[in-house]
């Protein structure tokens, strides 16, 4: 039972940012360019987006599409399939 709580704990840390939205990622792209493209068609479904620059193992740059939750992130999540797009939490 305690697992269970800490995981939910966990979970919840993870997906809320300084600003307290909650983040899911919808994309992770090699190209730059493939990444704001899905920003700006998730923009336009009317969400809100951020590109937000990473590195892999390698060190090589990837960028990942995330899109602001709802109050339940488990909603938008549900939105955005329905939309025919996979997302997951994502981090701050």
């Amino acid at each position: 039972y305690d697992i269970a709580i800490k995981r939910k704990i966990t979970i919840r840390t993870v997906i809320k940012s300084a600003s307290g939205i909650q983040w899911l990622q919808a994309g992770y792209f090699s190209s730059k360019d493939n990444a704001e493209r899905l920003s700006r068609n998730l923009t336009n479904q009317k969400f809100k987006t951020r590109v937000i620059e990473l590195k892999n193992q390698a060190g090589e740059p990837r960028w990942a599409v995330h899109v602001a939750a709802e109050e339940d992130w488990k909603k938008t999540q549900s939105k955005l399939k329905d939309l025919g797009y996979e997302s997951y939490p994502a981090g701050n």
